[in-house]
C-alpha cells in the first residue's frame, strides 16, 4: 500500500484476482483442526481396548487383518474431516476468465468514514444510516434484475479503493456492513481525497456511465475543499451525493477527542458545500434524514442504468476450490470400503 500526504492506494498485485495466491474466505474455521487432536486420542484408546479383546477372541491372522482394517477406518474418517474443515474454510486459488457484457453503468459507494460520522444527530448514528441507505439501494437494484458493476472507495485524512469494481456484489455488501471508523487507521477528514480516488477508480478505456454516490457529513479538516470541486477528472462522472447528520450537529462520541478546552467536539452537517458539490459534478444532492432518499437515488440512477449494453468484456473470477475438497472428503470416507470390496475379490 502506497501512501502520500493526501491519499492511500492500495497496491492489487497481489490480490487473488491478479495471480493464483490462495486466499480463504472463513480462515477462522482452521481453528476446528484442534478438534481432530482428542478426536484421534479417543480413538486410539478406543482402538487399543478392542484390540485387546480381539486377540484374545480370535486367530492370529484374523486379528491382523481386523486391526488393519480399523486402523485404516479411523485414519481415513480423520482425514475426511480435515478435508471437511479446509472446504468449510473457503479455499480459493486460481483464476478463470469469463467473457460477460458489461452494462452501461459502473457504482462507486464513496463513504467519509471520519469519527465525525459516529455523531448521533441522526438514528443510529451518521454511518449506520449511511451503510442502510447504500445497502438498500444495491439490494433495489439487484431485485429490478439492473446489470452493473461496482465498488467501494473509504476516506479520512487519506482515501483508499477498498474494493475495485467488480460484478461481485456479495464482496461490495460485505465490506458496506464492516465499516467503521476503525477500518482504516487514517486521521482526519479529507473529502478532496476522497473524490480523486473515486474519479481514479473507473477506467477510461471503457465507454461506460459512471456514477458516484457520496455519503458523508460534508466536514473536511485537512486538503481544502478545492480538490473536491475540481473537474480536472473525468468529465462524464456523475456524482449521487447524499448529506448525513443535521445541521444542529451534535458531539462527536469518540475518547480523547475533544477541543482545547476539553469540551466536547460538535460536528454539524455542511449541507451548503455538499449541494454545491452536487451541482458542479453534475450530479443530484440528497438528505439522508428523508425517508425516500433510496427512491431518490435510484430515480437518479435508471438513467444510466437503461440502454443498450456495451459489448462484451472480460473479467477474472477467482475459482472456488471448496467442491474440490468435499470431493476428497467422500472419497477418504468410502475408500476403506472400496479397499476391502477389492481385497475380497483378489481372493
Amino acid at each position: 500500500m502506497g501512501c502520500d500526504s493526501s491519499r492511500c492506494v492500495l497496491d492489487y498485485s497481489s490480490h487473488p484476482f491478479a495471480g493464483a495466491c490462495m486466499r480463504l474466505e472463513h480462515p477462522q474455521f482452521l481453528w476446528l483442526f484442534v478438534g481432530l487432536i482428542p478426536l484421534w486420542i479417543v480413538l486410539y484408546r478406543e482402538r487399543q481396548r478392542r484390540w485387546v479383546s480381539l486377540e484374545q477372541l480370535s486367530a492370529p491372522l484374523d486379528a491382523e487383518y481386523i486391526k488393519k482394517r480399523s486402523k485404516s477406518r479411523d485414519s481415513c474418517m480423520l482425514l475426511s474431516l480435515a478435508f471437511l474443515i479446509i472446504a468449510l474454510a473457503g479455499p480459493r486459488w486460481g483464476t478463470r476468465t469469463i467473457p460477460e457484457r458489461r452494462s452501461g453503468l459502473d457504482l462507486l459507494f464513496a463513504f467519509d468514514v471520519s469519527n465525525s460520522m459516529l455523531v448521533e444527530d441522526i438514528s443510529p448514528n451518521r454511518l449506520e444510516r449511511a451503510k442502510k441507505i447504500a445497502l438498500e439501494v444495491l439490494s433495489q437494484l439487484e431485485q429490478e434484475g439492473f446489470l452493473f458493476h461496482c465498488g467501494v472507495a473509504l476516506g479520512k485524512g487519506q482515501a483508499v479503493l477498498a474494493v475495485p469494481l467488480t460484478s461481485d456484489t456479495e464482496s461490495v455488501q460485505r465490506m458496506i456492513q464492516d465499516l467503521s471508523p476503525d477500518i482504516y487507521s487514517s486521521r482526519g477528514t479529507n473529502l478532496s481525497a476522497l473524490v480523486e480516488v473515486a474519479e481514479e477508480a473507473f477506467s477510461p478505456e471503457l465507454a461506460t456511465r459512471k456514477v458516484v454516490l457520496l455519503f458523508s457529513d460534508g466536514e473536511t479538516l485537512s486538503g481544502g475543499e478545492e480538490g473536491a470541486f475540481s473537474l480536472s477528472g473525468e468529465k462524464s462522472l456523475r456524482f449521487g451525493v447524499v448529506g448525513v447528520g443535521t445541521p444542529e450537529g451534535g458531539p462527536v462520541p469518540v475518547k480523547g477527542v475533544s477541543s482545547q478546552k476539553g469540551t466536547p467536539i460538535i460536528s454539524t452537517l455542511r449541507r451548503d458545500f455538499l449541494q454545491k458539490l452536487a451541482l458542479i459534478r453534475g450530479g443530484i444532492y440528497v438528505d439522508g434524514a428523508q425517508e425516500d432518499v433510496v427512491l431518490r437515488l435510484i430515480d437518479f440512477l435508471k438513467p444510466f442504468l437503461s440502454g443498450e449494453t456495451q459489448p462484451f468484456d472480460v473479467r477474472k473470477e477467482v475459482i472456488d476450490q471448496r467442491p474440490f475438497f468435499i470431493l476428497l472428503a467422500l472419497g477418504s470416507l468410502f475408500l476403506p470400503e472400496i479397499l476391502v470390496s477389492k481385497r475380497k475379490r483378489t481372493k
